[in-house]
Formats: structure tokens, C-alpha cells, sequence
């Protein structure tokens, strides 16, 4: 795996993960822009595909949180979008996935990582939300302490290792 600088800004060095990305970010940025620049009442084709796909994205989320989906939504959903494109981004010549390299799935992971907590505690409050790691006893602490961070490596490892060869 080669994670050579592609250039420099000063002190930082920019690989070609980053750059595939921003290059990511920016597409999906630019195709939600010009999708929602133009909704209408009576749907094209383009804005009934882009609906399907959000709909069904919804009903999934839905499915598996309906007391939260709404709030978990535009999180989910954007982490699902960007790891489609990046995953298939491989497939273009001379184009590498994000997710190939280790320090963006662990970006990632400690993306959700930190997300979990902050809608934890924006949906149960913060004495609920640590309280629930003392439940069934105070002396599990430690336990679930160590399960939160292991669930980040795993969840960062399990990405990279879908994409690796």
C-alpha cells in the first residue's frame, strides 16, 4: 500500500487517499447541489431516482431505529453514500479507494465512534446516557468501557479489510 505524499502544503503532506477524498466529497457535494436546486412538485427522472434511493435509505434506518431514524438519518446516510462511492471508486482506472488505507477507515470509525456518543447523549440526556454504563452493575465499567474501543478498531479494521486485496 503506498502512502507517499502526493504533494505538500507546508508541514502536511497530502496522499492520494486524500485527494480521492475531497475528489468524493466534492462529487457528492456538487450532485446533491444540483439535484436540490431544482425540486419540483412533479418529479424528473433524476429527482424521482435520487427519492427512491433516499426513501429506501429511510425505511432501512427505520427499520432498525424508529424511535431515532429522523435524528440518525442525515449521518447515516451520508456515511453509507460516501463509502459506496468510495469503495467503488477502486473500480476507475488509476483511482484508489479511500478504504484501502488504514488511516481513513480508522478516521472513519472514530467518526461514528464519537457520533455514538453524541446521540446518546442528545437522546437520553447525559446522566442517562452514563448511567447506562454502570447497568447492570458499576463493576462492568471497565468491560464496557474496553467493548467501545474495540468496537472502533473492529469497525475500522472489517472496512479496511473489505477493500483489501
Amino acid at each position: 500500500m503506498d502512502n507517499a505524499a502526493v504533494f505538500s502544503i507546508g508541514p502536511v503532506a497530502v496522499t492520494g487517499t486524500v485527494i480521492t477524498t475531497w475528489g468524493i466529497m466534492l462529487l457528492l457535494g456538487g450532485f446533491a447541489w444540483f439535484c436540490g436546486r431544482s425540486l419540483q412538485e412533479r418529479a424528473g427522472m433524476l429527482q424521482t431516482a435520487v427519492e427512491g434511493v433516499v426513501e429506501a435509505m429511510q425505511r432501512a434506518i427505520m427499520a432498525v431505529a424508529p424511535e431515532h431514524g429522523r435524528l440518525i438519518m442525515p449521518l447515516i446516510a451520508t456515511l453509507w453514500l460516501f463509502l459506496v462511492i468510495a469503495n467503488l471508486a477502486g473500480l476507475i482506472p488509476g483511482v484508489h479507494s479511500p478504504t484501502r488505507d488504514l488511516s481513513a477507515t480508522f478516521a472513519l470509525a472514530i467518526l461514528v465512534f464519537l457520533s455514538v456518543h453524541w446521540f446518546g447523549v442528545r437522546i437520553r440526556g447525559i446522566k442517562n446516557y452514563l448511567r447506562h454504563y454502570l447497568t447492570p452493575s458499576p463493576v462492568l465499567l471497565p468491560f464496557h468501557i474496553i467493548s467501545e474501543i474495540t468496537r472502533t478498531i473492529a469497525l475500522a479494521v472489517r472496512l479496511f479489510g473489505n477493500i483489501m486485496r
